[in-house]
């Protein structure tokens, strides 16, 4: 369904998922995330938990966040990161 092309807007859920960051481990969330990428949507938000304890699993520290995650999701041209609390 997706990738009809239909969807201008695809919001996908980072945490709680096989896809989360993993303490110190990009590895599942960069290949979730550039599988992602291929869907002809404009764009592509990564959801995220603003907070510890917002999610069961999938937190990602301020501090990894910005060092690993964003270099990650930054050259992508349809992408964005929303936050929940």
């Amino acid at each position: 369904m997706l990738d009809t092309g239909l969807f201008d807007f695809v919001w996908v859920q980072f945490y709680n998922n096989p896809c989360e960051y993993a303490s110190g481990d990009l590895n599942n969330l960069d290949v979730a995330w550039k599988q992602w990428l291929t869907i002809p949507a404009k764009m592509i938000f990564l959801g995220l938990p603003a907070a510890p304890g917002a999610p069961g699993n999938g937190f990602i520290p301020v501090s990894d966040l910005i060092s690993k995650v964003v270099p990650v999701i930054k050259g992508s041209s349809n992408s964005s990161i929303k936050k929940y609390v």
